[in-house]
């Protein structure tokens, strides 16, 4: 598309050239994005990518990420999202959890029935190496229980 819009604008304005009315409406057809590019703006303004979606570089995400389950297709709500639903990871996919209960489809990752062991791994939370073999804290003057943190896996 890119290729298709700048030849468009060398056409339109080589040497001087004005674009006819009908030219200009083409030309903001080409930069116009809509449903068919993959992308619909719903009536609260939020876009959704209706393809596939490849980042290159950095994801930034300055809010909430909800994974939402591939088979409803639903929004997520706080419900949900705790007792594992809204959960649309790969199995095996390992992720830090902070919490009594583990949420259902994940196991600690203690080294049994074939599942890795992490209960002993270094964790660098809020700027704060934790030495979980020892449970020594760098800064022990931040007093938060990051030593709860565990290493879980998603087994189904």
């Amino acid at each position: 598309m890119i290729d298709t819009v700048r030849t468009k604008l060398k056409r339109f304005f080589s040497a001087g050239a004005k674009p006819t009315g009908a030219q200009f409406a083409e030309l903001i057809d080409h930069c116009m994005i809509g449903e068919d590019d993959g992308i619909r703006i719903d009536e609260h303004g939020n876009a959704e990518l209706t393809d596939n979606l490849t980042v290159r570089g950095d994801l930034r995400v300055d809010g909430t990420v909800w994974l939402a389950n591939r088979s409803n297709n639903t929004a997520p709500n706080a419900a949900s999202h705790s007792n594992g639903s809204a959960h649309s990871l790969p199995v095996g996919a390992i992720i830090l959890w902070f919490g009594e209960d583990l949420p259902d489809g994940y196991a600690l990752c203690d080294g049994l029935q074939g599942r890795p062991t992490m209960l002993y791994e270094y964790s660098v939370m809020n700027n704060v190496l934790i030495d979980k073999q020892n449970i020594t804290m760098e800064n022990p003057a931040k007093t938060t229980a990051l030593t709860d943190v565990k290493y879980i896996i998603k087994i189904r």
